[in-house]
């Protein structure tokens, strides 16, 4: 099964879009952050699970919103139609025909029986990779020796502390982890008895160089005879072909729409194939990925686009307030397509683990003073922009030590014609030792240079 077109009407930030896509290879559908793409991900969902993945606006109830999905599977082709309208959703269903039936009738779904596979990092923190897994990998890069040299190490520095016994994977660097979250899904896909599409939502996040190649060869390769739907930014630009590119997704203005993906539903993010699940719940199985080990001295080295934070006061949440802003203003002015990542509880000298000690109520008050910080960064930003992650830290036996966290926060780039500024007004930009306070001069000179 595959899909062979999407037309949205009014659905959170889209007004009207239609998207062809191809049988196989990789369809890319790109974008700058906050202009609807994950959008229309989550429309793809909706069709998939209906309004249990949406969230509505009661205060518009005369417009009309529209998804409408067409696949084609063994020379059937169906199209899916959901509507929202007054308040109330409707759906149809219809096979080769113009006649509309009705989802009970006897006529299978193929979208549904043979559903894709969705994957997005964010709720993620389990990985399902066999030894027949590491072998399909490893053959579909024979003939690219580079990446096939760099998938091997990955297999030897992480991959073989994998046994039936141990359920827990240590991956010390951000990059790897997220690269072994993107083979589990492949992994997971090859092995279904049954060809679906691939999607993948924002899949370069922090990846180095030598990793983006090698997951372009993977994609290049199991695209040959799958079709692999990708929603990504401008990082991706340079690593996949223009012909790659079946859609450029820009937001339109003044659009309010009676309904949106509700993105913030993290069971919903990958799941297998309907008739495939035993449990909806994917963090259930695999291996645990164990990122942060007590004392533990990082792979990942500190340099322009990762910098290390150790809390040194007797308070944490203010300690990481007093510096978000200002490095996440400093990673908005790079002049770059690299995301920048600011973590607190490493000691930059060392990149040893040493934790930030929170309780609950401090978590709680650092999420969301931290979005309330990021909030008023101007240009404002949309949320997209950046992610928070309070990640667990293990000690020598892997076993989680309670009330210790590593502080992740992620910043995209996202271009504007301004500098960006905290809400104080100062204005910083990222340098290898750190950040640097531009003067009013410098400002100035900034700009005028980025003309």
């Amino acid at each position: 099964m595959y899909i062979k077109s999407l037309v949205i009407k009014n659905f959170g930030p889209i007004k009207e879009n239609e998207i062809e896509f191809k049988k196989s290879g990789i369809n890319l559908i790109r974008g700058q952050n906050a202009s609807g793409k994950t959008q229309i991900f989550g429309a793809l969902l909706y069709i998939l699970y209906g309004k249990s993945v949406i969230k509505n606006n009661s205060l518009i109830v005369n417009i009309e919103s529209n998804v409408k999905l067409i696949t084609e599977h063994d020379n059937t082709i169906q199209i899916f139609e959901n509507i929202y309208s007054e308040g109330k959703y409707h759906s149809s269903f219809q096979v080769n025909s113009n006649k509309l039936l009705g989802r009970d009738n006897n006529i299978i779904s193929h979208y549904h029986k043979y559903s894709p596979v969705f994957f997005n990092d964010i709720h993620m923190d389990r990985i399902e990779i066999e030894e027949d897994d590491i072998k399909f990998i490893s053959a579909l890069l024979e003939s690219s020796p580079t990446e096939h040299s760099t998938w091997l190490n990955i297999v030897e520095n992480y991959l073989n502390q994998v046994s039936k016994t141990n359920k827990k994977i240590v991956v010390p660097s951000g990059g790897a982890a997220q690269f072994l979250k993107l083979i589990s899904a492949v992994s997971l896909h090859r092995n279904l008895e049954f060809k679906t599409p691939l999607i993948f939502d924002e899949i370069f996040f922090s990846y180095d160089n030598n990793l983006q190649e090698l997951i372009l060869s993977i994609l290049k390769s199991y695209s040959k005879i799958n079709q692999i739907i990708i929603f990504d930014s401008s990082s991706l630009f340079d690593f996949f072909n223009e012909k790659n590119v079946i859609a450029n997704i820009t937001r339109d203005e003044n659009v309010f729409s009676p309904i949106a993906y509700n993105y913030k539903i993290p069971n919903i993010l990958l799941r297998k194939p309907i008739n495939e699940q035993k449990n909806n719940d994917f963090k259930k199985e695999g291996q645990l990925i164990v990122q942060y080990i007590q004392n533990d001295i990082l792979k990942d080295e500190e340099y322009r686009f990762i910098e290390f934070k150790e809390i040194k006061g007797n308070n944490p949440v203010d300690s990481i307030l007093s510096l978000v802003d200002q490095y996440a203003v400093a990673y908005l002015n790079e002049n770059t397509k690299r995301a920048g990542k600011i973590i607190w509880g490493i000691s930059d000298k060392e990149r040893r683990v040493v934790g930030v000690k929170l309780t609950y109520q401090q978590r709680d008050e650092l999420r969301r003073s931290i979005t309330e910080k990021l909030g008023k960064i101007q240009p404002q930003i949309p949320p997209s922009v950046y992610r928070i992650d309070l990640l667990s830290l293990y000690d020598n036996n892997l076993n989680i030590i309670n009330g210790l966290y590593i502080v992740e926060v992620n910043i995209r780039p996202y271009r504007s014609e301004y500098l960006y500024s905290t809400a104080k007004g100062e204005v910083f930009i990222k340098t290898d030792g750190g950040k640097k306070k531009l003067t009013a001069l410098e400002i100035q000179q900034e700009r005028k240079l980025r003309k």
